[in-house]
């Protein structure tokens, strides 16, 4: 499962800055979370804070064993948190999570939303079934212009994780239509094992690391690049090459002799 972001902030008065971190992992946990909305003060310091608890093993182990435990701990306490920060406007926050790994792994993804006027919270849980990459949910102020975007690459190429990633970045393009989208764009994946993984992320612009300008050796040791077209990439360009992957039923056919 992968989180996509923009790296843009707009303020009140309509000036920007383009270098906001929108993707949290914690180092610990199979948990990744992405913020957006008209007011993410809040979420900017609330996950750091909750990816920290987490890796300092603050939820209960009736919680912590099961994805939705986790699911349910964390929103407590960002309610319990938004409680002693009364005031601020509408954002959401997106919660993906693993249980088991690899064969055997599930996954869940929620949506929680807090809405200023009411100060209520809704949450939506997404049904993940499905036997191919899909887009899960486009969100934000920007949702219509990268779902436009990626439209005609699915159409074209077919619904894999790649054309997403790619008309995503091609939305992000100056001049990008939506004023509240820019910057560089952000990757943060959870495969069927380990944590979560920030990606580096090579664009035409130049290469970038959680919404700023970053080198191949300035990025946490192990980290991986991908290019706007989601090719794995290093200092040296492409690291291999994009094939199309069969899968064959039947028996395996001898070795042949030399």
């Amino acid at each position: 499962m992968y989180f996509a972001s923009d790296s843009r902030v707009t303020f009140t008065g309509g000036s920007f800055h383009d270098n906001c971190v929108k993707l949290f992992c914690p180092s610990t946990s199979p948990e990744i979370f992405g913020m957006l909305g008209r007011d993410i003060g809040f979420p900017m310091n609330a996950l750091p804070t909750i990816c920290t608890q987490i890796d300092q093993g603050l939820i209960p182990p009736g919680s912590a064993t099961s994805m939705y435990g986790r699911i349910d701990w964390v929103l407590d306490k960002l309610k319990a948190m938004k409680a002693s920060q009364p005031g601020g406007d509408d954002f959401t926050i997106f919660h993906a999570s693993r249980n088991a790994y690899d064969a055997r792994s599930n996954f869940a993804l929620t949506r929680h939303q807090f809405v200023s006027k009411s100060g209520i919270w809704l949450r939506e849980d997404y049904d993940l079934d499905g036997d191919q990459s899909h887009a899960i949910v486009f969100d934000g102020s920007g949702q219509q212009v990268v779902s436009t975007a990626v439209t005609p690459l699915t159409i074209a190429i077919g619904s894999v994780s790649r054309v997403h990633f790619e008309g995503f970045c091609n939305a992000l393009k100056h001049p990008c239509p939506d004023p509240f989208s820019g910057g560089a764009p952000q990757l943060l994946g959870l495969g069927s094992s380990g944590v979560g993984r920030h990606y580096g992320v090579q664009t035409s612009a130049g290469t970038f690391f959680r919404s700023l300008p970053a080198s191949f050796n300035s990025v946490p040791k192990g980290t991986q690049w991908r290019d706007e077209a989601f090719q794995q990439v290093g200092p040296n360009g492409p690291q291999m090459k994009n094939r199309r992957r069969k899968l064959i039923k039947g028996k395996k056919r001898p070795p042949k002799e030399a």
